[in-house]
């Protein structure tokens, strides 16, 4: 049986992914033709809808109010356009913090499995029917019951269990070009999802907050296997040429 390995180069994929498909999206509704062209297909939407109720709904009446609409949805295409970005980066930003969440769900799974004593001091307490039907299983019971307790932390808390728990004590981990956007990021990903005053997420911030995301996926990793020797994924043979503890410790 292999040792398990943090899969740091999916995570790292699936957010480098909202952030190169961002940056094809805003390339093409720069060019005319596409604006164009959506707005086009608009007018068809709203055209096939209003066409039977329409007091002369053959192809002359159809063709008159086509032609109304052709004057007003073209108009606005740029403004609905603009907004649609806006409301984009926001779901970005809520898909890539919750790739990161199941990064660290992952990573702590990883890590309770090369050190089940992490076990000992979970906040647990099993009934004797949980035991009995899972007695040949136990470990695994014991991780999956401390994996969903931390899916309800907030990451200030998840932050602070991997710094006391298991020793992910590297300050410059959470801090990238002199920033570190975790806390930020966590409070406009709460207000994306309950707030009915949703924040501005501009094109700059994103970019900014995709990368962070990205750089604590790789820092998180590369600490792991060159401080406490738990093997990390990366494209070919890259992480060997990563330092890495012969024998994995906390």
């Amino acid at each position: 049986m292999s040792e398990p390995v943090i899969d740091c180069l999916t995570f790292f994929n699936k957010i480098a992914e909202i952030s190169n498909f961002y940056r094809y999206v805003c390339k093409a509704l720069s060019l005319p033709d596409v604006l164009k062209k959506i707005a086009e297909e608009d007018i068809d939407i709203v055209t096939n809808g209003f066409a039977p109720y329409l007091i002369d709904p053959g192809p002359k009446g159809v063709a008159q109010f086509r032609s109304l609409l052709d004057q007003n949805m073209k108009a606005v295409a740029n403004q609905v356009t603009e907004k649609g970005e806006e409301i984009f980066r926001r779901q970005c930003l809520e898909a890539a913090f919750s790739i990161f969440e199941a990064f660290l769900r992952h990573l702590l799974q990883i890590y309770l499995s090369y050190f089940p004593q992490l076990l000992k001091t979970a906040e647990k307490t099993l009934t004797y029917v949980e035991i009995m039907e899972n007695s040949e299983q136990i470990i695994d019971y014991l991780i999956q019951k401390e994996l969903n307790a931390f899916d309800h932390k907030t990451l200030r808390d998840k932050k602070r269990y991997f710094e006391k728990r298991l020793n992910l004590k590297a300050q410059d981990i959470w801090i990238l070009n002199n920033k570190e956007l975790w806390e930020d990021i966590e409070k406009n990903r709460h207000m994306i999802v309950h707030s009915d005053q949703p924040p501005v997420i501009d094109e700059e911030y994103l970019s900014e907050a995709l990368h962070y995301l990205e750089s604590l996926i790789i820092k998180l990793s590369a600490y792991s296997q060159s401080d406490h020797g738990i093997p990390f994924k990366w494209y070919k043979d890259a992480a060997d040429v990563v330092k890495k503890l012969e024998t994995p410790k906390l």
